[in-house]
């Protein structure tokens, strides 16, 4: 059965198995299964989950197992063949179907075709990222539904002001809307910026004049004044108006790495390396 959480009795204790389908409660039985309501009230209903949006509108699953988009009548909007729908913002919904994924509005317009792998949304931004897996290509998707090119063979961080998407060879800044912006453009006070060129990494002052010389496999952006440099498979330290401070020794499995003094920073996971300056760990 179900109860509410002040211990009131919303359904009785009685049916082989409940579960939850969005805002309905499905008690099943072996002779059929019955659709309450968030308040124990039994429904005459198509539907065996119903998700309330702020738009007025709901995704719901039907009867078959389908997903759909329903108006305040419960009149189904969207055509059949969805395994999947998932609201996102401004009419907008991420929906899968014959193993791609798209985005379509309550219509069943295609704003994004199905030819992604997978698209997910972005915690505390208003952008989604799109992932073709055959290529590792990702892209952004705006709230206004439009696609904005990103990079091959990549991977993707998100910061307090941005969506970085990196490869080896490239990387690309995004605002929390999935404006395409630079380093500079969100962070003008650092004063240096990696870069790269013909596939090798430097850093240059805020003329474009290389403070690090175009070198490197990797270089991090600018924090607290100092980056870290990559050179065949190891980290080092550098000051942002190129001064050594740790030459490239340091070896990590983590590319989202961030300097500190003769130290570096590296995710926290179960996983984490230790991390090593001289004698000192």
């Amino acid at each position: 059965g179900a109860y509410s959480l002040d211990g009131k009795q919303l359904i009785p204790v009685e049916y082989e198995n409940v579960y939850a389908g969005g805002e309905y409660i499905n008690a099943y039985k072996s002779n059929g299964t019955t659709i309450f309501d968030k308040d124990g009230k039994a429904l005459d209903t198509k539907f065996s989950s119903y998700e309330k949006l702020d738009n007025g509108k709901a995704v719901v699953i039907t009867e078959d197992g389908q997903y759909n988009i329903s108006d305040e009548q419960n009149k189904t909007l969207v055509g059949d063949g969805y395994v999947y729908i998932e609201y996102f913002k401004n009419d907008l919904y991420i929906a899968s179907r014959n193993d791609y994924v798209g985005v379509i509005n309550s219509k069943g317009n295609t704003i994004i075709p199905f030819e992604y792998t997978t698209i997910q949304k972005v915690e505390n931004a208003n952008v989604l990222i799109a992932q073709k897996i055959q290529s590792n290509e990702l892209n952004v998707i705006t709230q206004d539904g439009k696609l904005v090119n990103g990079l091959k063979n990549a991977n993707y961080i998100v910061k307090d002001k941005y969506v970085k998407i990196y490869s080896d060879t490239d990387f690309k800044y995004y605002t929390l809307d999935g404006k395409e912006t630079t380093f500079k453009e969100l962070y003008p006070q650092n004063g240096a910026y990696a870069d790269v060129k013909d596939g090798k990494w430097g850093l240059v002052n805020s003329n474009g004049t290389p403070v690090i010389k175009y070198d490197y496999d990797k270089v991090t952006e600018v924090v607290n004044g100092e980056v870290c440099v990559l050179k065949d498979g190891k980290w080092g330290i550098y000051s942002k108006d190129g001064k050594e401070i740790v030459e490239p020794k340091y070896t990590s499995y983590y590319s989202d790495i961030e300097a500190l003094g003769e130290y570096y920073r590296v995710p926290s996971t179960d996983n984490a390396i230790p991390v090593y300056t001289g004698t000192e760990k």
